[in-house]
């Protein structure tokens, strides 16, 4: 049973939310946003986890390109003695009026000046230091700060505007269940050139970038299923364990590398079930569940780690139901229950977990929606 893809907002945060989690020292965090309204969601989201832990964000309000260099750049490189001693984190909006040249021009200038100064930065900040940026500065961040690019966490993106174009509908099954759509002649001829998402999941793996993302692998994945290259979604979320892997072989298994394999473990059961390989869904679901488990009992039950768990549980669930395994299945979808229902709690803004919990409940075959079930 598949819940729909995670929209930006859920997306972003998903990623921002494990550098915070995390962070027991200085980490740079870029975000790169195309719609204001989110961005603050965003923040709010982040500012309530870090509040709840009695250090909210620092966030200097911005009204002219100049504040960049003259106001935000010695509050990064020379923070008040109370946020340092309490290290409290800091987020800096350097996105206003994107397009423009006098704020372009004051962010490649904050950008340099900063790099020149991360020894500074890096010493001054005992926890996570957020730069936002217009959504299309990736290249622009990466040449004016070339030496805080290769030391930053996991890049956030959020963008909210192509959303709704990026991925075609799934046809669906008499049982509700959602099948990559059938080739036909016409959708064949439509389909010769792969969607974006999977272009830009190749570019990001031809790149040699040392971390990719699994939000794109996801994307990418789903994009395969619905325009028919269903081996192609089978290969990306391979490919996206095989990485996940690499990298705990190269930089040891810290949360967030066991949290990214097993997610991509989850992502790898998701298209196995979709295209009706359920034995091999089952090994990737049950695989996800055991590394969430290490999860939990080396660092504790984070809000991640449960997160993690309580989703390879339903599917693992789920899928020993399609198998006609409904005895095997209760134990998994009980606990998943009770995972979701304390995340729900602690986390009442995040939609997602009363929509697995209406999802546990739901008739075999039905697909729940936000609002919904169909």
């Amino acid at each position: 049973m598949r819940l729909h893809p995670l929209p930006p907002l859920e997306s972003a945060w998903q990623t921002l939310r494990s550098s915070l989690e995390w962070a027991q020292e200085f980490g740079l965090v870029f975000v790169f946003c195309s719609d204001a309204r989110a961005k603050q969601a965003l923040f709010q989201r982040a500012n309530d986890l870090m509040q709840a832990q009695v250090r909210p964000f620092q966030r200097p309000e911005i009204r002219q390109a100049t504040d960049l260099p003259k106001k935000l750049l010695p509050l990064a490189i020379n923070p008040a003695s109370v946020h340092a001693a309490t290290g409290m984190p800091l987020w800096l909006d350097l996105d206003g009026h994107p397009g423009s040249a006098d704020w372009d021009q004051a962010r490649r200038e904050f950008l340099h000046r900063l790099n020149e100064r991360r020894a500074t930065l890096a010493r001054e900040h005992t926890h996570t230091v957020v730069l936002a940026l217009p959504l299309d500065w990736t290249k622009q961040a990466a040449e004016a700060a070339p030496d805080l690019w290769t030391i930053r966490q996991p890049s956030v993106y959020l963008d909210t505007q192509s959303h709704a174009q990026a991925l075609q509908p799934f046809a669906r099954t008499p049982d509700a269940r959602p099948v990559a759509q059938e080739r036909t002649p016409e959708h064949t001829a439509a389909s010769t050139h792969l969607p974006a998402a999977v272009l830009r999941w190749q570019a990001s793996k031809e790149s040699g970038q040392a971390e990719l993302s699994l939000w794109d692998a996801t994307q990418a994945s789903e994009a395969a299923l619905a325009s028919g290259h269903s081996e192609l979604a089978w290969q990306i979320a391979q490919e996206t364990v095989e990485h996940a892997r690499t990298v705990i072989d190269k930089s040891g298994k810290t949360p967030k590398h066991l949290r990214d394999l097993a997610a991509s473990m989850n992502n790898l059961g998701d298209v196995a079930q979709r295209l009706g390989r359920l034995e091999e869904a089952q090994q990737a679901f049950a695989s996800a569940v055991q590394l969430a488990n290490d999860l939990v009992e080396s660092y504790g039950e984070t809000a991640m780690a449960l997160d993690t768990l309580a989703y390879g549980k339903m599917h693992l669930g789920f899928t020993l139901e399609q198998q006609g395994l409904a005895a095997e299945a209760q134990p998994h979808r009980t606990q998943a229950r009770h995972l979701f229902q304390r995340l729900a709690l602690a986390m009442p803004h995040d939609r997602r977990y009363e929509t697995a919990l209406r999802q546990l409940e739901a008739p075999p075959g039905t697909l729940v929606r936000d609002g919904s079930a169909s």
